[in-house]
């Protein structure tokens, strides 16, 4: 309910800023990047556990369950946005999202092996790295 109400009160920012600052038929570019970058920041945000959980094989090499990942990988996605905020304080560019979906994707990754660290590491790692990691999976888990 809360990414509807900021997408909202972003349109109403926007169709006011448009009806004063001009560029490329009415809305600045520089906006509707801004705009664009926070919306994909609070989608990665809300479905930032379900990106590894749903590619297929992930959860096996834990030897856990689909909702056990999910349930795991929630747990600590609050506190690796933050420290993705907090490494990266301003989102300007694409390059700048792409660095701190990065920096977010890592640190889950590396809290959930942490979580698993009583098991075969070695072993866990070895699978991981030979899932071929779906692209279009991906996407369909920011866009739940």
């Amino acid at each position: 309910m809360k990414i509807y109400k900021l997408i909202f009160l972003g349109l109403i920012i926007l169709f006011i800023c448009s009806c004063t600052v001009t560029k490329n038929n009415g809305v600045p570019a520089d906006y509707v990047l801004e705009f664009n970058l926070d919306y994909k920041k609070a989608k990665l945000h809300r479905n930032g556990a379900y990106l590894f959980c749903d590619q297929q094989g992930y959860p096996k090499c834990y030897g856990i369950t689909y909702e056990q990942c999910i349930s795991e990988m929630s747990s600590f996605k609050d506190d690796c946005f933050k420290k993705a905020e907090q490494k990266l304080t301003s989102l300007n560019t694409e390059k700048d999202f792409h660095e701190f979906s990065n920096y977010f994707f890592y640190c889950m990754l590396m809290k959930h092996l942490t979580l698993h660290s009583e098991k075969n590491l070695q072993q866990i790692d070895k699978c991981i790295n030979a899932l071929k990691l779906d692209n279009e999976q991906r996407d369909k888990s920011l866009n739940k």
